[in-house]
């Protein structure tokens, strides 16, 4: 049976036009762009962290946000907003990000965070270092930050 060229060409763009959308929308951004990403935002985190910016504290946490504080408390979001808003940190207080490794699985990341702070508390210098587990989840508005456990790390 002869082909007629003209009518295969059209099948081939039908199809093709119907199965690159679709490729399209399963197609997912590389995963050392996605751990870039992360790595982005666990420093803008960690500098509204340091400026007390709970607007943007709030937009970056997940509305369910678990977190585990260094003492071992379970604080959800509201929790945890409402102890940071009461603190007394503020521009006397100066974070860094030190250093973050990211795993990525589909749309969840895991973040391990090395962060250290300095300033002033009750009139006293201080600086303290802490690792943390961030877990990050990807939804309609972007990712945000679902879970969080942070451990002191102990001077030397």
């Amino acid at each position: 049976m002869k082909q007629n060229p003209t009518r295969l060409a059209r099948l081939a763009i039908i199809f093709v036009s119907l199965g690159l959308p679709a490729m399209g929308a399963y197609a997912a951004k590389p995963k050392t762009d996605v751990a870039a990403d992360i790595v982005s935002l666990e420093r803008d985190l960690g500098a509204a962290l340091s400026r007390v910016d709970l607007p943007l504290i709030d937009k970056m946490w997940a509305p369910d946000l678990l977190y585990i504080s260094p003492g071992g408390a379970v604080l959800d979001k509201t929790q945890r907003m409402a102890a940071m808003a009461a603190s007394k940190a503020g521009p006397s207080v100066v974070s860094s990000v030190d250093d973050v490794q990211v795993r990525v699985y589909g749309n969840t990341a895991v973040a391990i965070v090395k962060t250290s702070w300095r300033g002033t508390r009750d009139g006293k210098a201080f600086t303290d270092s802490f690792i943390a587990t961030h877990v990050w989840v990807k939804s309609a508005p972007g990712w945000r930050l679902a879970g969080a456990q942070v451990t002191p790390i102990a001077a030397r």
